[in-house]
């Protein structure tokens, strides 16, 4: 059985605390936990444990909440 696995090649993170990240990107957006959860394809449960610094959204994830934190910064 053969599989294929996606990679994105993001460039190194600097100190970043993400738990403040998840937070500042959602409360720009104006949206809920679910909300942003669905958004970026997750679920609320993760996305208030990564708020709450119990876990720590995966490479994939950290690339959606950057991108949205992006868009909300040039639509202003």
């Amino acid at each position: 059985m053969s599989q294929t696995i996606e990679t994105i090649n993001m460039p190194p993170l600097p100190n970043i605390d993400l738990a403040q990240l998840c937070k500042q990107v959602r409360v720009e957006a104006g949206l809920t936990q679910e909300e942003i959860a669905k958004i970026i394809g997750t679920t609320g449960r993760s996305y208030r444990r990564w708020e709450a610094g119990e876990l720590q959204p995966s490479g994939q994830f950290t690339a959606k909440i950057l991108a949205l934190r992006d868009q909300l910064q040039n639509s202003q």
